[in-house]
Order: structure tokens, then sequence, then C-alpha cells
């Protein structure tokens, strides 16, 4: 399984990791925390609570930040897979964690901020492994900048 991706976002360190059922996003350059919530419920419900966790478990998680926009502003998306074969992306702007370490700072406790996903895709096969590359541009076009895809 793959459970713990740091990756560089900007100047910043940040992670993503997967504790059983739950994925969490975290930055050096923030106290905040992000947590990702489940998008999509599990296809199989039974009356076995055991078996429903294990259907829900994160197989795997991967993160990268890309430039987004004109005005080249830096969203961190997170790639979240499950044993029930769901794959789920999260788009978190440079914004939203800078307010969810203001909203933290304000509450007496430390409890994550949360978020729910831009996208959920049914996979045919469960996903163990996920990783963020970068496609290079045209190196004719000026215009042109790296595509950010995402490997299953």
């Amino acid at each position: 399984k793959q459970l713990l991706h740091r990756f560089q976002a900007g100047n910043d360190i940040s992670w993503v990791s997967g504790l059983k059922d739950r994925a969490f996003l975290g930055s050096s350059a923030s106290d905040g925390v992000v947590e990702f919530l489940e998008s999509e419920p599990s296809a199989t419900t039974t009356n076995d609570p055991q078996r429903e966790a294990l259907s829900n478990e994160i197989q795997a998680v991967a993160g990268c930040a890309v430039q987004d926009g004109e005005e080249n502003k830096l969203s961190l998306y997170v790639a979240v897979a499950r044993a029930n074969k769901a794959l789920a992306i999260y788009r978190i702007s440079e914004e939203d964690l800078t307010t969810s370490q203001r909203d933290d700072e304000s509450k007496q406790q430390q409890s994550p901020t949360t978020t729910e996903a831009f996208t959920v895709h049914k996979t045919p096969k469960r996903v163990s492994s996920l990783c963020f590359a970068k496609v290079p541009a045209d190196t004719n076009s000026e215009s042109s900048k790296p595509l950010s895809v995402l490997i299953a």
C-alpha cells in the first residue's frame, strides 16, 4: 500500500497520508490540516461493519502542486484510491490551506478542515499505486505549459 506521499509545493514541502479509511493533507508552510471526505459510499453495504471498513480502506495516495490559471496561483491536487475501486481527486487552493490554518487557530481544539472530491472515478480494478507526472510542453510554443497527469 502507498499511504504516505511527500511532494514539493512551491518553496514548501506538502504531504498526503492515508490512515485506514481517512486521508489527510498537511504542509510545512501552515499548521492547518485538510481531511478528505469519502465522496462515494461503498457500493456493497453489508451487516458486517468490519467488512465495510475494509472495502473503504485507502489503498494509495498521491499529491502534486500545479500553477493554475493566468495568475499562476498554486493549487494542490490529491488523489486517493480506496479498496472499493473508487479513485477520488481533490483540489485545494493556496487560499483554502491558509483559511484552514486561520480557522484552526480560532478554535480551541485542533480539528482538520474537511473537503469533498471534485471528481470520483470508478476503476475496473483496485488501484495500488498512484503517481502524478508532468508532461513537458511543446518547446516551439511560448504559451504552452506542462500538463500534469495522474498515473494509476
